[in-house]
């Protein structure tokens, strides 16, 4: 047995996940009952299994990161679920950002306050200083500057407060569990080079097949 399989069962065996129960409609894979989904793989000409899965939407950003690090060691089975899977997770995560898309007159409030803070920024070679993404104001113009941001804030109020309601209704739903169909991938079928901690990422995805 390699050393990355014996690596995997240790983690399944210290999860207590290593469980399976399979009917003509459901079955457990590495805990949590769900449905399975037979579809016949046009490419492999073998049927491809899909899981519906609870994940949270927060979780999503680690697992693209994972998948995407992968790169073309990985066996064609393997990639072909990775790319199913990275699929699924990129719409997820377009959908949840377009919740933050912003409306007309926060581009134009960001464009004015851009400008402003640019006014009253201290300047290196005739541009405005900017340290760790914020402009370093003038001391002796920071009362200015300061009235001049209210003024501005107070001509936008309507549409920032709508805009806060968004950031508002991101952060809750980035929290909440969302059902996606992912595509199951055998444990022979994985890469040898995967680290531990990218296979527990990914190990509601792995069907346990006979190891020889």
């Amino acid at each position: 047995m390699s050393v990355m399989l014996m690596q995997l069962v240790f983690i399944m065996v210290r999860h207590k996940e290593v469980t399976m129960h399979e009917d003509s409609q459901n079955f457990d894979v590495l805990g949590g009952i769900g449905n399975l989904d037979d579809t016949p793989n046009p490419i492999t000409s073998s049927v491809e299994k899909r899981k519906i899965m609870k994940i949270k939407r927060s979780e999503l950003f680690r697992m693209r990161e994972v998948i995407q690090s992968f790169g073309k060691a990985a066996t064609f089975k393997f990639s072909y679920a990775c790319a199913k899977n990275l699929r699924l997770i990129k719409d997820e995560i377009e959908d949840m950002q377009k919740i933050l898309e912003p409306d007309e007159q926060i581009e134009q409030f960001e464009k004015e306050r851009i400008t402003l803070c640019s006014a009253f920024a201290k300047k290196e070679g005739g541009n405005p200083l900017i340290t760790e993404n914020r402009f370093e104001i003038e001391p002796t113009k920071k009362d200015e500057f300061n009235v001049k941001m209210e003024e501005l804030r107070e001509k936008y109020a309507e549409p920032l407060s709508l805009n806060m309601k968004k950031v508002e209704s991101y952060n809750k739903a980035i929290k909440e569990e969302v059902d996606l169909p992912f595509h199951l991938v055998k444990l022979s079928d994985l890469p040898l080079e995967m680290k531990p901690s990218e296979t527990e990422c990914i190990l509601d995805w792995i069907i346990v097949d006979e190891l020889n």
